[in-house]
């Protein structure tokens, strides 16, 4: 196998159009998956029992 064909199959497919930037996330805030998950479910019971008048403010 030739040098060239050894390289072209190495390199990524990017006909598409498609460039894979790897740049540092730069965000203060820091949110664990699972605590995000959690939230939102609190969040959809939360207003499921207050259109449902279960909680009354």
């Amino acid at each position: 196998m030739s040098r060239s064909r050894r390289k072209k199959e190495a390199t990524p497919i990017s006909s598409a159009g498609l460039i894979a930037y790897y740049e540092e996330d730069l965000s203060k805030i820091k949110i664990n998956p699972g605590l995000l998950i959690i939230l939102s479910i609190l969040l959809v019971s939360i207003v499921i029992l207050l259109n449902a008048n279960i909680i009354v403010i």
